[in-house]
């Protein structure tokens, strides 16, 4: 392969690239390049990289959900079949939000069927829009002067002097 074919090859690959963005099952998130392709029901793991498949689940990686965005739409492929102790600790927006997934998760941004770029902020952004409405529990662990406890307060029952 002469030099010139080597270079429009190399540009080409890296032109053919999207990133996206792995949930892995330990709870961290994770961007990925993945080769550009068309979105279809099942992904193929011999697409993802092995610094993001290290963890599946068994049976097919499948198309599970997918959420519109303002500039596209984001697929959620993952496992619902797998060894106990690898369930996917990351919380998913309605309507999958009370599923169980296995292994690793991962979200692909497309529009119409061709894939896009699907970063890290974006997916802030959609757990932002699709969890939107939900308190944190514990985001207002403070007492404010309004809600001190009077003295004879029955939580008092409950501490013990030490």
């Amino acid at each position: 392969m002469e030099k010139n074919d080597y270079l429009k090859s190399i540009k080409k690959y890296k032109m053919s690239c999207v990133k996206a963005v792995c949930l892995r099952f330990t709870g961290d998130v994770a961007e990925f390049s993945i080769e550009s392709n068309t979105i279809e029901e099942t992904l193929s793991t011999k697409l993802l990289p092995k610094s993001v498949k290290r963890t599946q689940g068994n049976g097919s990686l499948s198309c599970r959900c997918e959420y519109p965005m303002e500039d596209m739409t984001v697929s959620v492929y993952a496992w619902n079949d797998g060894e106990a102790g690898d369930e996917n600790k990351h919380d998913l927006p309605p309507p999958i939000d009370n599923e169980l997934y296995f292994g690793n998760v991962y979200l692909l941004g497309h529009i119409g069927n061709k894939m896009v770029d699907l970063t890290k902020s974006d997916y802030d952004s959609l757990i932002n829009k699709y969890f939107e409405g939900f308190d944190d529990i514990g985001s207002e662990d403070s007492w404010s002067e309004e809600e001190s406890v009077a003295s004879d307060d029955s939580i008092h029952d409950f501490i013990v002097d030490g």
